[in-house]
Formats: C-alpha cells, structure tokens, sequence
C-alpha cells in the first residue's frame, strides 16, 4: 500500500544490521508505558514537529466502496445478481440489488458489505 500511495514507508528499517542492532537494544528502551517505538521517537524528538510525533497510527485503507461505486459495479452486480449466482440459494435478490442501489447512490456505504458478499458468491461459484 505504501507504494500504491508514492511513498516509502517502512524500506530503511529493512536493513539487516539495523534490525540485528534494534534486536540488542532493552525492552525498556522500545515500549515507554503504552507508548511504542519509544527510543524511535526519542531519537528524531528534535527533527519532526509537535503534531507528527503526538500522532496516532494511520493505517492505509483499500477503497473498497469507490471500487464497489465505480469501476467494481457492474461486476458485483453480475455477481450478486445474476440468474446463475450461488448466493440466492442463501439471500434475498431484492435485498442484494437494494444493498447495491443504496451502495452506488452512496445513501449508505455498503462497501465492507459488498466485498464480502462478492467474495462469498466467488467461493461458492469454485464448488
């Protein structure tokens, strides 16, 4: 996902001897209470400014419900509801194509929803 987004997030803290080093080092050195990467953070206090180093994890999301809106669509829409689709022995055709029409007019965001119903009706199309 780091190069999905043009960055390169975690490549230098790749190198061998670095991770040999960082191996060494205490544990009361790394964790500082809750606070983890303690002596990372020590060491660039002076190099990054207050809200960088006060912040949270972020994580890197996959668009799921863009695809789902865009590009995915009509593929979920085959998937989900057509006549040879597996999954309407286990769901309701109306509420599937209502789960897309609320998903595509983003009145609700049933992106997670509709990944896992996607998936479900490709597993079940291998049987």
């Amino acid at each position: 996902m780091t190069m999905a987004a043009s960055l390169e997030g975690r490549s230098p803290f790749l190198d061998h001897e670095l991770v040999e080093w960082s191996a060494r080092v205490p544990d009361h050195l790394k964790v500082k209470g809750r606070s983890g990467k303690y002596l990372l953070k020590k060491a660039f206090a002076k190099e990054l400014p207050d809200s960088i180093k006060g912040r949270g994890k972020q994580g890197f999301g996959i668009p799921v419900s863009a695809w789902f809106r865009g590009p995915l669509h009509e593929w979920s829409k085959q998937m989900l509801l057509s006549d040879g689709s597996p999954l309407h022995q286990w769901f309701d055709r109306a509420a599937l194509a209502k789960i897309i029409d609320e998903h595509k007019s983003a009145r609700v965001d049933h992106g997670k929803r509709l990944y896992a119903l996607a998936m479900l009706g490709v597993w079940a199309n291998k049987l």
